[in-house]
């Protein structure tokens, strides 16, 4: 990222929070019909502040600061609603989980809600005007053709947001003619080429990055300051996805040292076992309540049990409130629209009250709140023939959600869907730190709060 892009960021960052505090000054303006007093104003401000800290990271999980996605991202009012709601949401939770809070969350947390989204709006509208005109595009020359390249290729013809415009491929098989695509075949015209079509980023499939003839051809341009990546780690980083096709044992070897995270998972586990707990007692009360529902709703036990693989692929019984009908249950993966899943069980799967009974999961050991999604051994058997590397997912505690689960879409149990979950699951494995985590919770939260859950 560039330093104009930085500073792009930085501006929008502080227009957000000075603007988060406008409206609090205008919400209680309204409120109280009088510019507020300093006891008043620090009243507010003592749990206003966590709060807005609450909103800009949300903010962030919601791509609210990628400037590409910004300019030109589709459904952009939709996108900033989707973070607002449940920020709102969130901040009405934080109001009443916190007893010491004296002043009336209802009135004043919905009088700036409306104020801070009318205003957040009109100011990102104004913003995402400005930057259509001046966000420069990356040109795209792509060195090599396959599956995967194909794959990219039509994935940023689909989503200019993305801030990648592909101009050019070069590729010496004569059979591999992409329609409309403009392509070069002969390495003597590529340094030309690179400069006609104002070429900034050269992505290279593995296989031309042992070519010498091509190697220095991109040496002797080094003046021009184009962005050289490999097509595996580019894809990797729009698509936040391992892909499958261009890796091997070697990957494996290279990326997946968890040794050298020791320190991470051991911090991962401590966490785990304090919030679990925690959060078994606060919810202590609930689960009379789910109880209940689950007994309105069918017959049949209240806790469902089945056995799961876990870490290094042992087996282990994981819990969940049932949310299925048991008569006539072929007890075979849940699939879209599923008529297996009760009325109060729809409910407990979008509000994801049905993982709750997990965290006894996780005090014992088998599972941690965020990692690949525990199967059943029989599937784990048989899409380990199908997929290869799909045991590899089993080097970690799986999770009860993960970044597969906020990828952003729904994944049924099709080999097609299921090959790209190991991509999502494989991308953690590979990235794992406090950091992702704290974005698949932010991700995670968010969905639970829009009820987007399945």
């Amino acid at each position: 990222m560039t330093t104009k892009s930085k500073l792009r960021q930085l501006i929008l960052l502080l227009g957000d929070w000075l603007l988060l505090y406008a409206s609090l000054a205008a919400a209680l303006l309204i409120r109280y019909r009088h510019w507020p007093e300093p006891d008043l104003w620090q009243q507010h401000t003592a749990i206003f502040n966590w709060l807005f800290i609450v909103w800009l990271l949300i903010f962030y999980v919601a791509n609210l600061y990628n400037l590409n996605i910004l300019a030109k991202g589709p459904r952009f009012t939709e996108r900033v609603i989707k973070a607002i709601v449940p920020a709102g949401l969130l901040s009405l939770i934080i109001f009443y989980l916190l007893p010491a809070v004296t002043i009336a969350p209802k009135t004043n947390l919905l009088i700036f809600s409306l104020i801070y989204t009318g205003s957040f709006l009109a100011w990102r509208h104004l913003w995402r005007h400005s930057l259509r005109k001046t966000l420069p595009r990356n040109n795209v020359l792509l060195i090599g053709y396959n599956q995967m390249a194909d794959e990219l290729w039509q994935l940023l013809n689909n989503a200019p947001h993305l801030g990648y415009k592909p101009r050019l491929l070069f590729t010496r098989n004569d059979d591999q003619s992409p329609v409309g695509w403009t392509v070069i075949r002969q390495a003597d015209q590529l340094a030309a080429a690179i400069k006609d079509y104002h070429i900034n980023t050269l992505v290279i499939v593995d296989h031309y990055r042992a070519d010498e003839q091509i190697n220095q051809i991109l040496f002797s341009l080094l003046p021009l300051n184009l962005t050289y990546l490999t097509l595996s780690s580019f894809y990797e980083q729009l698509t936040g996805k391992v892909p499958l096709a261009a890796i091997g044992q070697l990957w494996f070897l290279e990326n997946l040292n968890l040794t050298e995270k020791r320190w991470y998972l051991t911090a991962k586990r401590g966490f785990d076992v304090v919030v679990a707990t925690i959060g078994l007692i606060i919810t202590a009360p609930l689960w009379p309540l789910i109880a209940l529902i689950i007994k309105i709703s069918s017959r049949g036990p209240i806790i469902f049990q089945q056995q799961r693989l876990g870490r290094n692929n042992q087996s282990f019984t994981i819990y969940k409130f049932r949310t299925m009908k048991i008569t006539g249950n072929d007890f075979q993966p849940t699939g879209d629209n599923d008529q297996r899943i009760t009325a109060g069980g729809r409910w407990l799967r979008q509000t994801r009250l049905d993982e709750i009974p997990q965290l006894i999961n996780i005090i014992k050991g088998d599972m941690s709140f965020i990692g690949p999604r525990p199967e059943r051994p029989e599937l784990i058997a048989n899409l380990t023939k199908e997929l290869p590397f799909y045991h590899v997912r089993g080097l970690i505690r799986p999770g009860i959600t993960g970044w597969d689960q906020v990828s952003g879409e729904y994944h049924s149990p099709s080999l097609e869907d299921t090959y790209k979950k190991l991509q999502h699951d494989l991308f953690y494995l590979k990235n794992c730190s406090i950091y992702l985590d704290l974005t698949i919770i932010l991700k995670t939260l968010t969905t639970v709060l829009s009820r987007e859950g399945k």
